[in-house]
C-alpha cells in the first residue's frame, strides 16, 4: 500500500499540471544567411588559370520572428578558406 500511494499522488498531480504559456498559432518568420568571400591570395594552376588559394570569409545570419516585427537571432562569424588542391579545401 505504501508503494502505491506515491504513484497515485504523482498521477493525480500530473493530470492537473498546465503549461505556462501556449505557442502562437501562426508566426511568420524570415531566416537569412549571407556569406561574403574575399580573395586574399591568388595563384595560377598548371593550365594558367587563376585560382583563389586563400579567401577570407564573413558569415552573417539573421532571423526575424514574432510576425517579422523583431530580430530574434543575430549571428556573425568569420574564417578562412584554404584551397589545398582540386578536391580538398580547409
Amino acid at each position: 500500500m505504501r508503494s502505491l500511494l506515491p504513484v497515485l499522488v504523482l498521477s493525480i498531480f500530473s493530470v492537473c499540471s498546465l503549461a505556462q504559456s501556449t505557442a502562437p498559432e501562426t508566426d511568420f518568420q524570415i531566416w537569412n544567411e549571407t556569406v561574403f568571400s574575399l580573395p586574399v591570395l591568388r595563384t595560377k594552376d598548371a593550365k594558367g588559370k587563376a585560382v583563389e588559394r586563400l579567401s577570407l570569409l564573413l558569415v552573417t545570419s539573421l532571423r526575424l520572428g514574432q510576425n517579422r516585427l523583431a530580430p530574434v537571432d543575430e549571428r556573425i562569424g568569420g574564417g578562412f578558406d584554404l584551397v589545398l588542391n582540386k578536391y580538398f579545401n580547409l
